[in-house]
């Protein structure tokens, strides 16, 4: 190699200052099945070996499941799987009013904080252990991210009714951002035990949220795709958000 020749490190070229945006769509829209389809079986027989091993420690389950949900919410499609998100408290209409403007952090989920130039500790801040996300850039440089659905994962069932806890905890304080599916589930992974969550608004015990499906990740099949139910609810979700650009 001449002297004069620049050394490259490989891939490093494509970290410079983007000269195009992305796409926003990279495929047409799939059907569930298509997508469960798309699930290499390494990854399958990964995650079915976990869920079955019962690991001492919540993280472990992170490396499996971080496999599977990337095949189902593609980056290529604009998705984003981020463990340990930090869903930060958005201020309501009351409380923006108590501040200067340069006091005020507005983020690409569309909500509006305290700035982490003020002095002290945040409070009230969220960490899910998986948050699903869908990206729309807005300019070369700049982009929104929609929340699409919380994944949270305990060793076992022991710890329920904090998990439920932790569940509503997160729903609400993503419907303080605007950009957000208001339908949005809360998914609750026990070993291999799975419940889906939902928030309800009640006039008189306001707001909570309800169990709309229980199941065993290992032995329920989805009647309507022949899937396991898991990745059927999964597949479903990342369908309904696969071409989305209205955020």
């Amino acid at each position: 190699m001449p002297a004069d020749t620049p050394t490259r490190i490989p891939g490093l070229r494509r970290l410079g200052i983007p000269t195009t945006m992305p796409s926003t769509g990279g495929t047409p829209r799939p059907t569930v099945v298509q997508i469960g389809d798309s699930i290499p079986e390494s990854t399958y027989w990964h995650l079915s070996t976990v869920l079955r091993k019962t690991p001492h420690y919540e993280n472990q389950y992170y490396l499996s499941l971080n496999g599977y949900l990337k095949t189902i919410f593609p980056e290529e499609q604009l998705y984003g799987v981020a463990p340990q998100h930090i869903i930060r408290p958005s201020l309501d209409a009351d409380d923006i009013d108590e501040f200067q403007l340069a006091e005020l952090s507005f983020t690409s989920t569309g909500g509006v904080h305290e700035s982490r130039f003020q002095a002290g500790h945040e409070r009230g801040k969220k960490i899910p252990d998986f948050t699903i996300i869908r990206v729309r850039p807005t300019s070369l440089n700049m982009y929104n991210k929609f929340f699409v659905c919380i994944l949270e994962v305990k060793r076992d069932e022991v710890s329920k009714s904090h998990a439920i806890d932790q569940l509503l905890s997160y729903l609400l304080a993503m419907r303080d951002h605007s950009r957000h599916d208001p339908d949005a589930p809360g998914i609750l992974l026990e070993g291999r035990k799975c419940s889906v969550w939902r928030l309800v608004d009640d006039e008189v015990f306001g707001t909570n949220i309800d169990v709309v499906d229980e199941f065993d990740v290992l032995d329920e099949i989805d009647a309507e795709t022949g899937l396991d139910k898991l990745t059927a609810l999964l597949a479903d979700i990342s369908c309904k958000h696969w071409d989305r650009a209205d955020f």
